[in-house]
């Protein structure tokens, strides 16, 4: 009925190999929540990440109300030393999505599907689509499915019926701001669709 993870709490499938990030479906009557990391800063997330060659996994989220706190994750990367492309996220949620707070290294809460890779052949972000009643993003709070390498941002396409607010910055030295981003951060920048 309830999903919580807590304390740097993780549900995790991820490759570091030149396989793809594996696949991770999570259906939830009511609410799932993500606060908080462990000692060693660790925040509590759910991952279908590719540490190595492999494009990142994909996500599947269906709940009636969805929280992340104190830069809580969920994310389905490429590694920064892969050539792969971002991952699949699609989030289905009836009421409210609300991403606030920052961890103890002062980065906000994140949904991500980015292609982190820098080298010259390194893939293009990934795919999130998120539905939602209301959509609160704020102490930097981002969902991105950007790019650092050469390739193009990736596809966001967010859908919400009633209210979105997006407001703030995190707590790290850079000032992140709250917002929805498909970015090319690359020498040869390709903005992604949105």
């Amino acid at each position: 009925k309830n999903l919580h993870l807590s304390d740097g709490a993780l549900i995790a499938t991820n490759s570091l190999g030149t396989a793809e990030g594996g696949q991770i479906s999570i259906k939830v009557a009511e609410t799932a929540n993500l606060v908080g990391e462990d000692q060693r800063g660790v925040v509590s997330s759910i991952l279908a990440t590719a540490a190595g060659a492999g494009n990142g996994g994909t996500i599947v989220l269906i709940a009636n109300q969805l929280t992340l706190q104190n830069g809580a994750n969920i994310r389905a990367d490429s590694g920064k030393d892969s050539s792969g492309k971002g991952g699949n996220i699609n989030i289905e949620v009836s009421n409210l999505v609300s991403l606030s707070g920052a961890a103890s290294q002062g980065f906000g809460s994140l949904i991500s599907a980015n292609a982190s890779g820098r080298k010259e052949d390194a893939g293009n972000g990934g795919t999130i689509v998120l539905a939602a009643g209301r959509l609160q993003l704020t102490d930097g709070a981002q969902v991105s499915t950007s790019t650092f390498g050469p390739g193009q941002g990736g596809t966001l396409a967010v859908t919400v019926t009633d209210e979105v607010n997006l407001s703030g910055e995190d707590k790290s030295k850079d000032h992140f701001q709250s917002g929805l981003f498909s970015t090319s951060q690359g020498d040869t920048p390709q903005a992604g669709q949105g």
